[in-house]
């Protein structure tokens, strides 16, 4: 379990979890430089990300001489060294009611802070998929971002459904599915509120003065959807 909740942590970061799921997948180690190329970070954060990695026995590193001189360069690759990082279902749904019950201990400070960090946490989390999945040319049109979120949302679970006016600056969100609503469904005002957060931190990402607001506070979880209109895109 120690080791467990270790790894838990090291690979808590998004881009650090990324990095070591691109060495999962690819057969030919890799340098730094290659790893701050692949995911637009400076040489100096990646090789950070990967020494903590190697840590971790997550990966290993091998030097190799270049052939030129001076010092040679590392090569990372997957470990051998095989971790289980997996909870139980029922382990993991305790475990998120045992945080979200403790922070409710904290009243309305305890949840202005989740709310805070599920903002954080859906900034995060669009950065690193923008900056994997995104054409080579920065996306211009906010259409295109919008549906951008929409993939991106849908990847982890949630199933969104948007109706933008004709120019998109502003929308209707729909979400009728929440990956955190199974986890923690006897916290509905909390679950509503994270995937709100998270939602609006993604928005947030591409649009800086977003406004949200319920559109509709009778359709909640229980009805299966939450409603939000999301102004002033651009």
């Amino acid at each position: 379990m120690e080791e467990v909740l270790k790894l838990s942590s090291i690979l808590g970061d998004p881009t650090r979890f990324n990095i070591y799921n691109h060495l999962k997948t690819t057969e030919m180690p890799i340098t730094a430089q290659e790893v701050s190329e692949k995911f637009h970070i400076h040489p100096n954060v990646a090789r950070s990300h990967l020494t903590k990695l190697e840590d971790s026995n997550l990966i290993i590193s091998e030097a190799h001489k270049t052939g030129k001189g001076g010092r040679p360069r590392l090569l990372y690759k997957l470990s051998d060294h095989l971790t289980q990082l997996t909870f139980s279902y029922d382990v993991y749904q305790l475990l998120s009611n045992l945080l979200l019950c403790t922070i409710s201990t904290f009243g309305e400070e305890g949840k202005e802070a989740l709310y805070k960090t599920a903002i954080k946490m859906g900034i995060a989390y669009i950065k690193d998929y923008y900056h994997q999945n995104a054409p080579s040319k920065p996306i211009k049109h906010g259409k295109d971002k919008i549906f951008l979120i929409k993939e991106a949302a849908e990847k982890i679970g949630m199933r969104l459904s948007i109706q933008g006016s004709p120019d998109y600056s502003s929308i209707s969100l729909h979400i009728s599915r929440c990956p955190f609503q199974t986890i923690v469904p006897q916290n509905e005002e909390l679950t509503r509120c994270i995937h709100r957060s998270f939602v609006q931190g993604m928005i947030y990402y591409f649009f800086k003065n977003a406004t949200f607001s319920d559109s509709n506070k009778t359709v909640g979880l229980e009805a299966g959807i939450c409603t939000y209109s999301v102004e002033k895109l651009f």
